[in-house]
């Protein structure tokens, strides 16, 4: 016996799929078909398992004979008269698993087809059902299903309108069908009105009489069948920032011994989607209709409280990855603990993949707490960012997290906060090609901190105005800030700089082709790093001596600097760094006819290059074509 269940939120079964695998499995079951529309969700009560049950018997049972009275003994009757047939049964729209079980016909030879928003996880678990739940249509699939409805010359004469009706419906069948019904009702009106109204009215505009052709009536089946906690948890879904929720962050606003339990009553009722391990997401137009329900059950503090712990998670969460990802940077903002935060941020691996799976998430938080007022979030949040921004050159996510956090500082009038966001922007300022603009903001940090007369903060201010002159073609300036920065951290003691200063200057005279005056450097840089009580992160040093090593003829050290460079380089994150000694050990062996060798080194900088869309990897892939 084939037996499974067919199911989703996001379809209309009785309408649409039970009648298709009707048509599509007839041609399996030449002793008849049997359907039931058991009315799990709708308007109406649903149909209780004994109704059904009678109307099969009915239809199986030779005209004229009685039907037992006893519901088992119907029960029996009816898988009797199933055994050794080759039906087809049709269980449409069914609640749960106590309204299918007595359906159920007795004989391998029947095809059950069942359809349902739930998971019916215990006729899986059971009885050997084979789960298919059903996915969003894709734009192929939608723009196709328009085309039928409204006629391929209408959809041709407004392909932006097209695209807009497509985009609003976001691959969701009944709200697709219900917007074409709305189009065919008005065939004068253009396509770009009717998207228009969808854009604007959003679920409204998906509404009508019909509660089988509304989309909030549809939704709200699944909804209102949902326990207290998990209908709370709904809720409270659009106020995460970002395109996703992990759980550990679900479970900074529920019971944390609960959450497994509420994410999975939710995916069961297909009001959520858990579309990888562990992390989940919320179809657009349930997201709105999530915000109608908070509108009408909760009230606007209690929503601005779940912001608030979501938006402080999110930061305390980052804050804690931060530290164990980059610990010599230090904490500049105040953030307290919160709980639960993520078991793998002891480890610097394990907090280096927890920020790059949630970076959206961080980056929309950070904008959200800016435009919301949550400015102590707005500010701490770029700053917790900084590692993973500096170590992945996410220069576009750096920018628009540092300038809401200016922003936010400057209304709360946190100068120390300002002065580390305008020197932090500068680098993503560089990074997008705008070091003019990077400039501004220094010397505004500058200001501050000659203000506060803090010589040791003074020193990255310096260095990084030296990078941004540099890269903005002004080099006599450039060499003059790189040498103040030496100087500056010198007098202050601030090693960190004093070390990055060198290598920063070292680079700038390695680009104006001067490799012996850059090795100086480089070296000067490695003895802080080497001499430093507390360790410095030296790889950067050791992959950009390979260069000028390599540059100088001297292929021994410039093997042994890379080399110093790439183990280092795998624990710390800087997977720019990394690539960089791979490729210059590449060109190395190469020189000394180890092809082999190089060859796999160029292979390990192509991947990273590729995988961080750094414009390095067309040179490497020309050299290992």
């Amino acid at each position: 016996m084939f037996f499974g269940y067919l199911g989703s939120l996001l379809t209309e079964p009785g309408a649409a799929l039970a009648p298709r695998q009707r048509t599509v499995l007839a041609d399996r079951c030449p002793d008849g078909q049997l359907y039931v529309n058991l009315r799990g969700f709708g308007p109406a009560e649903p149909m209780a398992p004994a109704s059904a049950l009678r109307g099969f018997l009915s239809v199986l049972l030779e005209p004229g004979k009685p039907l037992p009275s006893d519901q088992d003994a119907q029960e029996a009757l009816y898988r009797s008269l199933t055994a050794g047939r080759r039906l087809l049964i049709v269980l449409d729209n069914a609640r749960d698993e106590q309204q299918v079980r007595p359906l159920l016909p007795g004989s391998a030879s029947c095809l059950t087809l069942i359809t349902s928003r739930s998971q019916l996880v215990g006729l899986i678990t059971t009885s050997g059902a084979i789960p298919l739940t059903l996915d969003l249509l894709t734009d192929a699939e939608a723009h196709e299903l328009l085309d039928r409805r409204l006629g391929p010359e209408r959809l041709a004469r407004e392909p932006d309108a097209v695209s807009q009706f497509l985009t609003a419906c976001a691959g969701l069948p009944l709200a697709l069908c219900i917007a074409a019904a709305r189009a065919a009702l008005a065939p004068g009106m253009p396509l770009g009105a009717l998207s228009a109204q969808l854009r604007q009215s959003g679920l409204g505009a998906l509404s009508g009489p019909d509660p089988y052709a509304d989309l909030r009536s549809v939704f709200s089946w699944s909804y209102q069948r949902l326990s207290p906690e998990a209908a709370r948890l709904f809720r409270c879904l659009p106020l995460f920032p970002g395109p996703d929720v992990s759980v550990t962050a679900a479970a900074s606003i529920a019971p944390a011994d609960r959450i497994h339990e509420l994410l999975a009553e939710l995916t069961g009722a297909h009001l959520l989607e858990g579309y990888v391990p562990g992390r989940f997401r919320l179809h657009d137009l349930l997201g709105r209709y999530a915000v109608v329900c908070s509108e009408q059950e909760d009230t606007e503090e209690s929503r601005g409280a779940v912001t608030d712990e979501v938006l402080n998670w999110y930061t305390a969460a980052a804050t804690a990855a931060a530290r164990v990802v980059q610990p010599f940077r230090g904490s500049i903002a105040e953030v307290p603990e919160q709980d639960p935060v993520p078991d793998k941020l002891v480890t610097k691996p394990g907090a280096l993949q927890w920020l790059e799976a949630e970076r959206r998430n961080l980056v929309a938080a950070a904008e959200a707490a800016e435009r919301l007022g949550f400015d102590a979030v707005a500010v701490a949040l770029p700053l917790a960012l900084l590692g993973l921004f500096t170590l992945r050159r996410y220069y576009h996510d750096w920018l628009s997290t540092n300038l809401s956090g200016i922003k936010a500082a400057r209304r709360i009038g946190d100068l120390n906060a300002e002065a580390h966001l305008c020197n932090s922007i500068s680098m993503a300022y560089v990074g997008v090609g705008q070091p003019e603009a990077g400039i501004g903001e220094l010397h505004r940090a500058l200001a501050i901190r000659q203000a506060q007369g803090d010589l040791y903060s003074q020193a990255p201010v310096h260095r990084n105005l030296a990078i941004a002159y540099f890269e903005a073609g002004r080099v006599q300036e450039a060499i003059h800030e790189g040498e103040k920065a030496v100087a500056v951290a010198q007098e202050s003691g601030n090693r960190m700089v004093e070390c990055h200063a060198w290598t920063n200057l070292g680079e700038m005279h390695q680009r104006m082709t001067q490799p012996e005056r850059a090795l100086s450097c480089y070296l000067a840089a490695l003895a802080v790093a080497t001499s430093s009580p507390e360790p410095l992160p030296d790889m950067v040093v050791h992959a950009n001596l390979a260069v000028v090593y390599l540059e100088l003829g001297r292929i021994d050290d410039c093997i042994a600097a890379a080399k110093a460079a790439i183990e280092p380089n795998k624990h710390t994150g800087d997977r720019i760094a990394e690539a960089n000694a791979h490729q210059t050990l590449g060109h190395a062996l190469d020189s000394i006819g180890r092809h082999e060798e190089a060859r796999a080194h160029w292979q390990a900088a192509l991947a990273t290059y590729n995988d961080l869309d750094d414009p390095r990897a067309d040179a490497v892939a020309a050299k290992l074509a």
